[in-house]
């Protein structure tokens, strides 16, 4: 055996239904490609666009491809709110979940850039740029909110599914609606003495 071969079972390449071929080797490659491509884009973020070979037949592949490793790490950066709180969230509902949501604001961001004239690109270009800085930018930007999903849980990320969830929310981060209606502050007033 050569070294770094692995004599384990996850070093065998398993396929799904789907015929798709499986690997920790495979998972592990995917998420350092994901780490290059987000430092190129973190430093040089405006001339990263530039570099894109959006017409290119790997684009789109190589974009979706980010945007399912972010919303991996997305999943494994929210493990301890979910436990915190106790949330049960399957692994597929949370990736549609974000899916969906990228898909909607990509369409949005399309139709938006068309509508004002500043895009010439098709839907298929518009994606690609997206989907590589959203890929980078919202794990990023879940990092810097952490500290509002921990204090307000899931709630915070999925939204309110009923509305005693906002009600507690709001009782979290302002101390309820009713203090604030009865004309409480919001800063606390700190008195030496």
């Amino acid at each position: 055996m050569k070294y770094g071969e692995m004599k384990t079972k996850d070093a065998i390449p398993k396929t799904d239904a789907s015929g798709v071929t499986i690997s920790l080797s495979g998972l592990i490659d995917g998420f350092s490609n994901y780490a290059k491509t987000a430092l190129r884009i973190l430093r040089h973020p405006f001339k990263f666009p530039e570099t894109l070979d959006i017409d290119g037949e790997s684009a789109f592949h190589n974009a979706l491809s980010l945007v399912f490793y972010s919303i991996t790490l997305l999943f494994f950066l929210l493990v301890p709110v979910f436990v915190k709180y106790s949330a049960e969230v399957s692994k597929v509902t949370f990736a549609i979940r974000f899916l969906v949501q990228g898909a909607l604001y990509a369409l949005l961001l399309h139709v938006g850039l068309r509508f004002i004239g500043k895009s010439k690109r098709d839907l298929r270009g518009t994606i690609v740029a997206y989907s590589n800085l959203a890929a980078v930018t919202t794990p990023l930007f879940v990092i810097l909110m952490y500290p509002f999903y921990l204090l307000v849980g899931p709630v915070a990320l999925f939204g309110a599914a009923t509305p005693n969830d906002y009600v507690r929310m709001t009782e979290r981060t302002l101390g309820g609606v009713g203090a604030i209606a009865a004309g409480a502050q919001l800063v606390p007033r700190i008195t030496v003495g």
